[in-house]
C-alpha cells in the first residue's frame, strides 16, 4: 500500500516537473497600438496569454523600429529558447518594402516576465506535502 502510494506520488512529481510558462502575447506597430508597447497594459486590447510547455520555454519581448521609423513591440512565448533574430514577416506581414532595424530581444524564464515562476517549484511542494500526509495517515 505504501509502495503504491509512494510510486503514485513520485509519478506525479516527475510529470509535473515539465515546465509550463505563461507569457503575454501581443504586437504593437506604430501608433496603431494594442497597448503592447512599454509600459505594458495587461488589460489592453490585443493582449493575450500563451502557455509554452517545453524544457526550453522562454518568454520574449522584442522591440525595434522599421525602416519607416515606426516602432514596434512583440511579446510572445518561445518553445525553443531565446531567438537570435526576428523574421520581419512577423511584424510587417508580406510587405517587402519594410525592414526591421534597431532590433532588441529580451528573454526571461519566469511566469509573465515579459511584463514570468516556473510551476515546477509548486509541484515539488505539492509532492512534499502529499508525502507528509501519507506518512501521517
Amino acid at each position: 500500500m505504501y509502495m503504491t502510494t509512494f510510486s503514485l506520488i513520485l509519478f506525479i512529481g516527475i510529470i509535473s516537473s515539465i515546465n509550463t510558462l505563461n507569457c503575454y502575447s501581443c504586437l504593437s506597430r506604430g501608433e496603431h497600438t494594442t497597448d503592447c508597447h512599454d509600459p505594458l497594459n495587461i488589460n489592453g486590447t490585443g493582449i493575450t496569454i500563451v502557455s509554452v510547455t517545453t524544457t526550453d520555454a522562454i518568454c520574449t519581448k522584442i522591440v525595434g523600429k522599421l525602416n519607416n521609423n515606426e516602432r514596434f513591440s512583440l511579446r510572445k512565448g518561445s518553445l525553443t529558447g531565446c531567438p537570435n533574430g526576428l523574421n520581419s514577416s512577423e511584424i510587417v506581414g508580406n510587405l517587402t518594402d519594410l525592414q526591421v532595424t534597431n532590433l532588441k530581444i529580451y528573454c526571461c524564464n519566469k511566469h509573465f516576465c515579459n511584463h514570468g515562476v516556473k510551476r515546477e517549484r509548486f509541484h515539488y511542494f505539492l509532492l512534499f506535502f502529499l508525502f507528509i500526509i501519507m506518512y501521517v495517515i
